[in-house]
């Protein structure tokens, strides 16, 4: 992530399929009109590049949700149910008090715009204002 002198951040990604269903991710945001989830603001594209698979978006300060270069669109991979527990378990411990908020915000991000997030983690699901753009 970069950020530029216009206020906003650049994403480059290295291979294709992460960059496609980011880009596609953040595309149903915007015609959704989709900036915040469960009071998480989510970045909005500004720009994209799909022969240099780069990213414009918006800076946002915390809290907020973000990244989506593992996200499904409008339907989760088929994983075995001892794989969705692991993940579960996962999101618990790197979640702890604020595991039920995560999955709050993961449910509504499916049922709202049909994006399932597979990378939950307390970087890009972030509660707490520490004052700082992400990076």
């Amino acid at each position: 992530m970069y950020e530029t002198t216009r206020g906003t951040a650049l994403k480059v990604h290295r291979e294709d399929g992460g960059y496609r269903r980011e880009r596609d991710a953040y595309l149903r945001l915007h015609d959704l009109d989709i900036q915040e989830i469960h009071g998480l603001t989510v970045p909005s594209l500004l720009n994209h590049d799909d022969a240099c698979r780069i990213l414009e978006i918006t800076l946002v300060n915390p809290p907020y949700l973000l990244d989506f270069g593992s996200a499904w669109l409008d339907s989760p991979p088929d994983f075995p149910d001892e794989h969705i527990s692991q993940w579960h378990e996962e999101i618990r411990d790197r979640f702890g008090s604020h595991f039920a908020d995560a999955m709050a915000i993961v449910n509504a991000l499916a049922q709202k715009a049909g994006i399932h997030l597979l990378d939950v983690n307390p970087d890009n699901i972030e509660f707490e204002d520490r004052h700082r753009p992400f990076r």
